[in-house]
């Protein structure tokens, strides 16, 4: 499964929520530097989805706020 995601920063908010465009909004506290705040996104997704971490990988736009993950459904 392929999923739209925008990402949050700074927010306290809930971690994951879906907007009405169908895309998810992550909402993370790391900074986009070295790739943490794209780790803090796909566990977050991860935990969103109840899969294993290994299970979701960024596709496209991981230098953006708009991204593409993909959800390995087994």
């Amino acid at each position: 499964m392929i999923i739209d995601v925008f990402v949050q920063f700074k927010k306290n908010k809930n971690p994951v929520e879906e907007n009405k465009k169908g895309e998810y909004v992550v909402f993370v506290k790391a900074e986009p530097e070295k790739g943490k705040a794209n780790r803090e996104v796909v566990k977050k997704i991860a935990k969103y989805f109840k899969k294993a971490e290994e299970q979701v990988k960024i596709i496209s736009g991981k230098k953006s706020r708009k991204k593409k993950l993909l959800i390995d459904k087994n």
